[in-house]
């Protein structure tokens, strides 16, 4: 996924072949088109041939009855959605009808402001979501077809005026987080950890920091987080992490620009 925002600006999910290093056969699978700011933008592939892209609600207008920006509960907007694809790029027949719409589409889940991490739970193969709250409230979601995530209507996070958003999400229809910072950490791209290398760590989640500039150890039961502990800081913004294959924890961090390598000890 990319942008372009000249002439006009488009979200762009789009697929190519690489051959010898080179890249061939660009073909774009889906485009989102308005206003940018919150972009979202992540990326999953699951075990049962589906591919998972999340898109933030685009122009940020802070959340509540005052929110002008619609898009996240708008059942016609592709903005503040996760969607849902076939490896081939084509629209499964089993995504689910939103309400308001005729027909399924590419939409898997709304309600979602800036979603910023993707990660398959290894253990029950459910998708896992990572999302910027405004002031507080950044979120991990189990996204589920058709599920409502609240935004804008709900968030437990503030407006950056300091108005209240809602208490709580405790309303017919919506889909709590099972999990919130406040403060938040900015978070960002999150990873399980599978395997034998990192022993008792297993089954943990990942989660990345950027406002925080840390990364945090999440231990995860029963699909909730009952603890965390932070495994890296003052290293800069930390933008994400994979397990890589040989199941080192590589972590890319801003400022500067890099790399880390995490092993166990």
């Amino acid at each position: 996924t990319y942008t372009i925002s000249s002439p006009s600006y488009n979200l762009k999910f789009s697929k190519f072949k690489i051959v010898n290093d080179k890249i061939s056969d660009l073909q774009h699978i889906f485009t989102v088109t308005g206003p940018g700011g919150h972009n979202g933008s992540r990326i999953l592939f699951d075990k049962k041939g589906f591919i998972y892209l999340c898109v933030g609600e685009g122009p940020s207008t802070g959340g509540g009855r005052s929110n002008t920006n619609k898009n996240s509960s708008d059942p016609a907007s592709s903005w503040g959605k996760i969607h849902r694809f076939k490896i081939d790029g084509s629209i499964p027949s089993t995504n689910p009808i939103i309400k308001g719409n005729s027909t399924f589409n590419s939409i898997f889940s709304v309600g979602h402001r800036n979603p910023q991490g993707l990660a398959l739970n290894p253990s029950t193969g459910d998708v896992w979501e990572s999302e910027h709250g405004p002031l507080g409230g950044d979120e991990i979601n189990i996204i589920s077809s058709n599920g409502n995530y609240g935004w804008p209507a709900m968030s437990v996070g503030k407006n950056y005026d300091g108005t209240i958003i809602s208490q709580n999400h405790d309303s017919v229809g919506i889909t709590k987080p099972i999990y919130t910072w406040t403060p938040s950490i900015g978070i960002c791209g999150i990873t399980f950890i599978t395997g034998k290398k990192f022993k008792a760590w297993s089954g943990n989640l990942i989660v990345s920091g950027l406002a925080s500039q840390k990364l945090y150890r999440c231990v995860v039961k029963d699909n909730k987080i009952i603890q965390e502990e932070i495994i890296l800081t003052n290293s800069g913004r930390v933008r994400n992490v994979i397990q890589g294959p040989d199941e080192s924890l590589y972590v890319s961090v801003e400022g500067p620009g890099r790399i880390i390598r995490i092993l166990p000890k």
